[in-house]
Parts: structure tokens; sequence; C-alpha cells
């Protein structure tokens, strides 16, 4: 199986990620990773614009997307798993609790797909302005007057 891994800094409207050869299908056999970083005190939010990833069980053992947030302290937590063909019900925008986030496409050598195109930003945590008083984030203490 063939690994690939990016790294990518976000730090406001960002960009785009896509599976190799996207529009078109991707290879068998592969494991690609994207890693997603925005600055200190942002979030990170991907949305999948277009996915097509084949895998005819519906338990994703074969070709799926796996979305990761990876914690403060840097563990991951699966945020959701992908492996079906355009889904109407596909929950298609996942969010960060912290500044990183990965996503790992992972295929098996029989079916392919042309995978899919994602949109990720960087996004400011923001409380609504009724309970900005006396918060503290990241170690710092603010208030509202």
């Amino acid at each position: 199986m063939g690994t690939i891994s990016s790294s990518y800094n976000c730090t406001n409207q960002c960009g785009y990620i896509a599976s190799p050869n996207y529009p078109h299908n991707y290879d068998n056999g592969i494991q690609v990773t994207w890693h997603i970083t925005s600055t200190d005190g942002k979030y990170i939010q991907i949305t999948f614009l277009d996915m097509q990833v084949q895998s005819p069980q519906p338990t994703c053992l074969k070709d799926h997307v796996n979305i990761y947030d990876i914690t403060k302290d840097g563990d991951d937590k699966l945020l959701g798993r992908i492996c079906v063909a355009k889904s109407l019900q596909l929950q298609n925008t996942y969010y960060s609790s912290w500044e990183k986030m990965k996503v790992v496409l992972d295929t098996d050598r029989e079916y392919n797909g042309v995978g899919f195109l994602a949109k990720y930003e960087s996004k400011t945590f923001e409380l609504p302005e009724n309970l900005w008083h006396d918060v503290i984030f990241n170690g710092k203490s603010f208030s509202h007057i």
C-alpha cells in the first residue's frame, strides 16, 4: 500500500483538498493523510463538496475517508467515517475542537471512485454577547465591558 502525507497551515479562508487524481478515480491500495493546522485560538471547519468513495459494505471496511479532530492533548478523535457514494444523508461538514484536524483516505485493492473534494477554513471561537463575561480561554481571562 502506498502512503502519502501532506500538511496545510490555515489562517483564514484557506483552501481545498482533494483525493489523488480528483475528479478522476483514485488509485487502489493507497493511504493518503492530510494534516490541517490553524492558528492558536481557532478551529478548523471542513466541508465535503463532492464525495464518491466506493465501499460495498456498510461497515466501511473497504475504501473510506476518516475525519479526525486532533485534540489539545494531541489525541486523534474520530469525527466521522465516510464510505458511501454521494449520499444525501451524508454529514458533509465537520469541526475540530481545537486548531488541528486530520483527513485520511484509505483504499483497498478492489474498487475505486472519484474520491472527494473538500473545502477547509479556519474559524474563530465566538460566544454570544450575553455569555462574554469572565471567560477563560486558553489560559487567558477575558471580560466583556
